[in-house]
């Protein structure tokens, strides 16, 4: 930094500080906070001026006129907005001692405390927070004013001295002031950040709203108005690093510090409308698919900008049903695994690319996370938590119904943001809880139930085994709204047993988990398993008639086992015997496919190999999932009781086996096909 731009004034009199704050000559920047210190701080200020000792020097920024706009009000010190004409000298470092200073000079009420109620005390000699006498007690702001002499006349002698005393060491007090000049508004930032470790740091929006402020766009209004926007819709406002975030990653491909620390005006310029656009899209999906019907039930605040980087980048700023399929992996594996609960940043940059490949193709969501119901009881609703937030996704995501009468809950009311409140909420009311466990307890997450107002009152005290009865005797649909609150109406309930209610409830809660975070097929076996078995058989018809038709056009004849053609050839008669009005002419080959059994699929890959090793891979492989699939499809299909777990385990396993070489095998054909178009 060259020494001639720094100016070192080393007897900065409290008048002069009063009068160029007073006449708009000293102002707040953009990126300061709208700060003043509370009393207590204040009179330790005090005091260490009327003791001599030193309080540090201000910095403060002598800035060049096309900054004239770039100035913080606080609208309660009455300032008169600076002449265009005059110089315009921002404070740097000094914020809250200059402000608080003033504001005790002035007498003024900021933010509902009363400055004007700091009082020498002249017997004592030292500060307090009282209304002033005028005799004892002298308010700082009197003793400074021109209007001193006036209190000074009614004095004592003794108390005249210790009057005369106060006003000297304030009125002589030498402070030091830093001015710097020739200095842009990125160089400013810089210093600033260097000089203010000891006061409050600024945040990264902070930084970048300054940085990037231009006299036609301030960062910090655009931001406030899209909040406002989202609290009118109902979602409420959201944090200002997450639009830094999504606009960092639309606009650099990263968000660590660092990179956003490079944003410039005109990258603010170029890309805030998509940022924005992007950011309500990603909202919407949100609130419409994965139960985030308010902004404090997102898991992690930065989870709105990735999935608003998604949108940036995707066709026609919306997503295909594998690029849904994906986020929602993403969404639910990133909350329970608590994946951002630390390097956020970092981690965010990552989950970038993966968002890059859910749009190209070829991405693979895979965090392992290890909950339990043990895990699950041990969670507080009063606690942040990913979990907790998770939970409360997925139970909105159920569409909740009343109790009562079978009526969805309007979920985006005010009312169940109140998460935290001890008589809301609550299966086992608190006053039975009470009595035997304790009282932290009546918190534990799977106690809590989506519970209206009126309900909640009606509730009140009582147990859950009469209030269960009763509402079961007035709707009809009982069970079927309990399932929408994933609660079971079991002996935990019916016997009052808190404990076995959080263990039944927990243990529902987890199922769900479990489904949600697995992929598609997963969800789709512990919903339907007969339908994942089945779809699975029909993609997998559709890609062997589409390779081997690549072969031979009549491949029934030149490349299926001949003993599967063979019985396949019986199975069709069979059914032509029952059919007269067919013939054989009329099973075209793919056709003939639908008569094949699960084995009959595996001979077929595995005798035309070449056709299908660059997705199968293994052929050893290949004959152990498909026999496993064999014996799943025979249990699900034929079996009348529980199916043996090991063979459940290992058919379920070569369903998703299977289903991650489809998903693949499908998404190069839609890409080849838009190619081509």
């Amino acid at each position: 930094m060259d020494i001639q731009k720094i100016k070192i004034k080393g007897d900065y009199k409290l008048a002069d500080i009063v009068h160029d704050i007073e006449k708009g000559i000293l102002r707040i920047p953009q990126f300061q906070r709208e700060f003043v210190w509370d009393k207590p701080r204040v009179i330790k200020l005090l005091e260490s001026i009327y003791l001599e000792y030193p309080i540090g020097s201000f910095f403060f920024w002598d800035a060049p006129r096309k900054y004239y706009d770039f100035y913080r009000d606080i609208a309660e010190l009455g300032l008169p907005k600076p002449d265009r004409y005059e110089k315009i000298v921002f404070i740097l470092d000094g914020q809250q001692r200059l402000t608080s200073l003033y504001v005790t000079v002035k007498g003024l009420t900021l933010y509902g405390r009363d400055y004007k109620k700091i009082c020498f005390d002249l017997d004592e000699m030292h500060f307090v927070d009282r209304a002033p006498d005028n005799q004892r007690y002298v308010s700082i702001c009197d003793l400074l004013s021109n209007e001193r002499y006036d209190v000074y006349e009614g004095l004592t002698v003794e108390r005249k001295k210790s009057f005369n005393e106060c006003f000297q060491k304030f009125n002589n007090y030498p402070f030091s002031a830093i001015d710097v000049r020739d200095k842009e508004l990125d160089e400013v930032c810089d210093i600033f950040e260097r000089i203010n470790q000891g006061g409050q740091k600024l945040n990264l929006f902070d930084l970048i709203s300054a940085s990037t402020w231009t006299p036609e766009f301030d960062l910090r209004i655009a931001v406030k108005a899209e909040n406002e926007q989202l609290k009118t819709k109902g979602f409420g406002d959201i944090d200002n690093e997450v639009y830094l975030q999504a606009l960092s990653l639309i606009a650099k491909g990263s968000c660590t510090r660092p990179v956003q620390l490079q944003l410039r005006a005109e990258d603010v310029s170029k890309f805030w409308q998509e940022t924005v656009e992007s950011i309500a899209l990603a909202i919407d999906y949100l609130r419409n698919n994965l139960g985030v019907v308010n902004s404090v039930f997102i898991p992690y605040r930065s989870m709105i900008a990735i999935v608003a980087y998604l949108f940036s980048k995707s066709k026609g700023r919306s997503l295909d049903h594998e690029q849904s399929e994906l986020l929602a992996q993403w969404f639910w594996q990133s909350t329970f695994s608590e994946r951002y609960s630390a390097s956020i940043l970092t981690l965010m940059t990552e989950d970038k690319k993966l968002m890059d490949k859910i749009v190209s193709g070829g991405a693979n969501v895979k965090y392992q996370f290890s909950l339990d119901i043990d895990s699950l009881i041990q969670v507080r609703m009063y606690r942040k938590s990913a979990v907790k937030n998770g939970v409360l996704c997925l139970l909105a995501k159920k569409n909740p119904r009343h109790f009562k009468n079978n009526v969805p809950l309007m979920l985006k009311d005010g009312y169940y943001s109140d998460f935290n409140s001890s008589e809301k909420h609550h299966i086992f009311p608190k006053s039975i809880v009470q009595k035997s466990y304790p009282m932290i307890m009546v918190h534990s997450l799977p106690n809590f139930c989506f519970i209206p107002a009126e309900l909640n009152k009606e509730i009140s005290n009582k147990k859950p085994s009469l209030y269960f009865s009763e509402y079961q005797n007035i709707n009809p649909d009982f069970e079927d709204t309990l399932k929408t609150h994933l609660i079971k109406y079991d002996d935990s309930i019916k016997q009052d047993d808190f404990m076995s209610f959080l263990a039944s409830r927990a243990a529902l809660l987890l199922e769900e988990i479990t489904r949600v975070t697995g992929s598609k097929i997963s969800r789709v076996v512990a919903d339907n398993v007969n339908k994942a078995i089945d779809d699975t058989e029909k993609r997998l018809r559709d890609l062997i008639d589409k390779k081997l038709t690549l072969k031979d056009v009549d491949y029934w004849k030149s490349c299926i086992p001949s003993d599967v053609v063979g019985v396949v050839r019986q199975r069709v008669n069979d059914y032509l015997s029952k059919d007269p009005s067919k013939t054989v002419s009329d099973f075209r080959p793919r056709n003939m496919l639908d008569y094949c059994d699960i084995m009959d699929y595996s001979k077929m890959i595995l005798s035309n190999w070449e056709m299908f090793s660059q997705y199968f891979r293994s052929k050893i492989e290949t004959e152990k999932r498909f026999l496993n699939l064999k014996e799943f499809r025979n249990a699900v299909k034929h079996s009348h009781g529980e199916i043996v777990p090991f063979i459940q385990k290992e058919g379920e396993a070569a369903l998703e086996w299977l289903s991650i070489i489809l998903n693949i095998v499908e998404k190069r054909a839609k890409n080849e096909a838009q190619s081509v178009n």
